[in-house]
């Protein structure tokens, strides 16, 4: 059987730590939509947030890892997973599909890509969803050229994090979004707390760019706790002075064998608790011209990292 109607892509956007997973969990959970497959492309090869998503929602979840789709180095494996699910919707078991873009990753290029592999009359993006942190918005927006293009890219603009803002912050957020894009709604919220995507959007702009030739300025480290490690503890290292990473999250595998996710962000940290044991792993995120104060951090902390993760295959 062949099917005729082009499945929707709903694209969600923001830069790292800004609640991108939080709200495809929301989603997940809600299990409004039977026939909507998630996505996640991460810059890690750890696979974190796709792990998460299995473990809290229970849905199947496909991964790309190892860089942005939107970049040449995953590109490739980004269509090939599209092509596979061209299958399952073929079968009348795909509606929608959900992708959670990687944190430093501009969706201008989408477009280009599903024309150039093919796909365009298979699939279609109907939305481009930002998540924008609200006390880190003035800082991004004027550093990042990625994170400014997803913001001009999107047809629906969720400023989270409001809980953690001042009212100067939310207004200077709100000022600067419109700055890059004067149209689309804006929603404000705490913890990504949006439980389904809103129906009957304006169309999202449709900017045609090429594939980015090389990766993104960050580099990512992927490192393993020593045994015993409580959250609050890893917490305290991390906010102490010198620790340059943008993001770093992971699994912990506390002193009573249940296995915890752990995220941080210069915003602050949290804890969740997770069924299953996934193998654990933290990944540090941060710019390329960090990397000689990332290894004095490393040195300085090595009485809390074993070493790097991929010494402990699962």
């Amino acid at each position: 059987m062949h099917f005729t109607t082009p499945i929707p892509i709903l694209l969600v956007t923001g830069f790292l730590g800004s609640g991108k997973t939080t709200l495809l969990l929301h989603w997940a959970r809600a299990g409004n939509d039977a026939g909507t497959a998630f996505l996640v492309n991460e810059f890690s090869s750890a696979g974190v947030d796709p792990q998460r998503l299995r473990a809290e929602s229970g849905q199947t979840v496909y991964s790309v890892l190892g860089g942005s789709i939107f970049c040449e180095c995953r590109a490739g494996k980004f269509l090939e997973t599209l092509r596979e699910l061209r299958s399952l919707a073929e079968t009348g078991n795909l509606r929608q599909l959900v992708v959670e873009t990687s944190g430093m990753a501009s969706p201008a290029a989408v477009q280009e890509m599903l024309r150039g592999a093919g796909l365009e009359k298979n699939f279609f993006v109907r939305d481009v969803f930002c998540v924008v942190s609200a006390p880190q918005a003035h800082k991004l927006i004027r550093t990042l050229p990625a994170f400014t293009e997803q913001i001009a890219a999107a047809n629906l603009l969720l400023l989270n994090k409001t809980d953690l803002a001042t009212a100067e912050e939310i207004d200077e957020a709100r000022r600067l979004l419109r700055e890059y894009n004067s149209d689309c709604p804006v929603v404000e919220c705490r913890y990504s707390d949006l439980t389904a995507p809103p129906p009957n959007l304006a169309s999202p702009p449709t900017p045609s760019a090429e594939l980015a030739k090389t990766p993104n300025p960050y580099s990512v480290v992927e490192k393993r706790l020593v045994s015993g490690v409580e959250p609050a503890e890893f917490a305290a290292c991390l906010e102490r002075e010198g620790n340059p990473a943008l993001r770093v999250k992971g699994f912990l595998a506390g002193r009573d064998g249940n296995a915890r996710y752990f995220d941080w962000t210069p915003e602050g940290w949290s804890v969740v608790e997770l069924p299953g044991t996934p193998h654990p792993v933290i990944v540090f995120i941060y710019p390329d011209p960090e990397e000689p104060a990332m290894q004095q951090f490393f040195d300085r902390e090595k009485h809390l990292l074993e070493g790097n993760a991929a010494a402990f295959p699962p």
